[in-house]
């Protein structure tokens, strides 16, 4: 949906209490989500909502959390964090495999998408056009649910992140994989 000035309409994305609930999303932290992404549409800060997660994912993080009084658990997440070996830093070294008992333990939910393996992911993770690490995305997470501006509803694996979709998509067909994507990007 998008405004009379063609911008998209972060507000009429709005869900009510009772449809956020039953998706499972806390309503606190979606409504926050909501209204960052909506003043950094209004402000022009950027036009679409994917490119908060295309270079501004951190600072929208950051923002989203120095905001969050009263929501407690909500914490920021980098991909690097999921990697063996990772670290948060322009110096962390890229392509790292993916930390599969972390991911067990922590978020049980989490699998690799459209049928992969995590040897896949770790191939991808590895030999993407910009290898994966700090820098591929930050985003949100309850313990539980996975946010960004983009899903500012939650889900429960950060594959089903939009970001992810199209990052997993965009390799995929690089890497000349000729079965479609499950998202229909």
């Amino acid at each position: 949906m998008s405004n009379d000035q063609g911008k998209p309409d972060i507000h009429a994305a709005e869900c009510s209490r009772q449809s956020c609930e039953k998706n499972g999303a806390p309503t606190a932290i979606s409504a926050l989500i909501r209204t960052v992404a909506g003043e950094w549409l209004d402000s022009e800060r950027v036009s679409e909502l994917m490119y908060i997660n295309d270079g501004e994912c951190h600072e929208f993080a950051a923002e989203v959390l120095s905001r969050t009084s009263g929501i407690h658990g909500l914490r920021d997440l980098n991909l690097a964090d999921l990697l063996v070996g990772g670290v948060r830093d322009d110096f962390c070294e890229l392509g790292l495999p993916f930390n599969k008992k972390l991911l067990a333990r922590e978020w049980p939910a989490v699998k690799p998408p459209g049928g992969r393996s995590w040897k896949d992911m770790d191939r991808i993770s590895k030999t993407a056009l910009m290898p994966w690490g700090s820098w591929t995305h930050t985003w949100l997470t309850d313990g539980r649910l996975h946010y960004d501006a983009e899903s500012p509803d939650g889900v429960e694996n950060f594959f089903d992140l939009l970001i992810f979709q199209r990052l997993v998509a965009y390799e995929s067909q690089r890497a000349g994989e000729t079965e479609s994507s499950e998202w229909g990007i």
